[in-house]
């Protein structure tokens, strides 16, 4: 029996049908299968195995040694720019999504603490004092646009005002939350500064009072509004009100 064919027949769907082989090292080959480590296998196999009456040439090795030289710089890369990535995160507010193995999944908001790694390389982020794995961050949250999500917020609106049928005027607005909460509001319609007597603010509506319209003449006004908050923000693209028809001192 020739002796290369006793040795081709431990081939078993493209794998090495080693008996002593335990299942943990198994486990171990599969999960590197597209890896530097079953890429150099693959060569050396290669040219074991190699038809000694049709070898291949040396270029040809070398240029299989060159995409390998390659492929563990480009593995080296992606983990080093990993772990740049995670580290990165530090002080930032991610979303964290894991999965059970029910496939039932939880996520998780907060601000990242301290990243750490493990002897293995891999990175591991911390929020309030949960240590969750840096591959399950979801989202990475811009700094200003969480300041958005706590400025005041005006709803928008094309309102009218009619002085032949003269009504007070409500729009839809937040003060704000946490340190970007407003204590109160300025309004301003065109470039009139409407008094502070004439605004009411109760549950998420500010209210204008008719009164403070019955000087403006006909037109659409363009509405601001400033908030005492920590940064005084403005909001000026929202609201217009239309005012039409003739004031009582006009007639």
């Amino acid at each position: 029996m020739d002796v290369n064919s006793v040795e081709l027949n431990k081939i078993v769907d493209g794998k090495y049908a080693d008996a002593g082989k335990s299942a943990e090292s198994e486990k171990k080959t599969v999960n590197n299968s597209l890896g530097k480590e079953a890429f150099l296998q693959l060569l050396v196999t290669q040219m074991q195995y190699q038809d000694p009456l049709n070898p291949q040439a040396d270029t040809e090795f070398i240029s299989q040694l060159a995409q390998f030289s390659s492929l563990e710089q480009m593995q080296n890369l992606n983990e080093s720019f990993s772990n740049t990535s995670a580290l990165s995160l530090v002080g930032k507010t991610v979303t964290v999504t894991e999965t059970d193995k029910a496939g039932n999944s939880t996520s998780v908001t907060g601000v990242v603490d301290f990243v750490n790694r493990d002897g293995s390389g891999k990175s591991y982020v911390s929020i309030d004092g949960t240590t969750y794995s840096a591959d399950n961050v979801t989202k990475i949250y811009d700094d200003y646009y969480l300041m958005e999500q706590k400025l005041p917020q005006v709803e928008s609106a094309n309102l009218t005002f009619d002085h032949e049928e003269p009504k007070d005027l409500e729009i839809n607005l937040t003060l704000g939350e946490d340190e970007y909460e407003s204590s109160a509001v300025a309004v301003m319609v065109g470039d009139k500064t409407i008094d502070a007597s004439y605004l009411k603010y109760n549950n998420g509506v500010l209210t204008i009072d008719k009164e403070a319209f019955k000087d403006f003449e006909t037109g659409t006004y363009s509405t601001a509004f400033v908030f005492s908050n920590s940064v005084y923000s403005t909001v000026t693209d929202k609201v217009t009100i239309a005012v039409k028809g003739i004031a009582a001192t006009e007639a």
